[in-house]
């Protein structure tokens, strides 16, 4: 988690079975949003230390943090791919924002988002495709094995902190279907928070018994 005491954040860890706290980063900058690695080894985090956000990694046991973002003036919101070989990210070109990825042996870096406002990359269980939400479009995108845009999902509203669930111990048994992301509508595969418009073009929704407060959406999948 990052905390502060009236100063600027750090990353720390808790252990939730006795409560004690234990500091990861110690730096006058802020340190926030961190990620952890699958293994458990390192946590991914961003960091304003060089004066604008880019991400770091640091041995969740503490020690020395590493920046590893290098393309861009600003890099934010990192999330490990299940293998632990990669990490999504928000790139941010100017005032664009895209999703990056980011070979982490090599460092090697590109963008595979359009943009001009992405955010919130969540890669499926099994790494091969990755969601994110394009906000000036208020839609779910999903990214296939090629790491190109492969579907859509229009929620009607803003959507942000998208987040992939995990396989239940069912759907673990035949992992590759489990994670058709989107495509086919009814499984639990994306939760994402959602703002939602009122305007007069949708007024006429509101003859639904549910369309005034929620965006319609398959089933089991929630937006709080």
């Amino acid at each position: 988690m990052s905390l502060s005491f009236g100063r600027n954040a750090d990353i720390y860890v808790i252990d939730l079975a006795t409560g004690k706290r234990r500091r990861v980063t110690d730096d006058p900058a802020i340190d926030t949003e961190p990620a952890w690695s699958p293994d458990s080894s390192e946590i991914a985090f961003t960091s304003d230390r060089t004066g604008l956000p880019q991400i770091y990694t640091v041995s969740s046991s503490g020690g020395e943090a590493h920046r590893v973002s290098i393309e861009g003036k600003k890099n934010m919101r990192p999330a490990y791919s299940p293998d632990g070989a990669e990490l999504a990210l928000v790139h941010y070109e100017g005032s664009r924002s895209r999703i990056g990825l980011l070979h982490l042996q090599g460092h090697v870096f590109r963008t595979v988002s359009a943009g001009p406002m992405d955010e919130s990359p969540s890669f499926a269980p099994d790494g091969a495709s990755l969601v994110y939400a394009d906000v000036q479009a208020g839609d779910l995108a999903v990214i296939g094995m090629d790491r190109h845009r492969v579907r859509s999902i229009p929620q009607r509203g803003d959507v942000h902190e998208v987040a992939w669930s995990l396989p239940s111990a069912s759907q673990r048994a035949d992992l590759h279907n489990a994670i058709q992301p989107m495509l086919q509508p009814g499984l639990r595969n994306v939760a994402a928070k959602a703002t939602h418009h009122k305007n007069k073009r949708q007024a006429h929704r509101a003859k639904s018994a549910n369309a005034s407060a929620h965006v319609d959406r398959p089933s089991g999948v929630p937006l709080g």
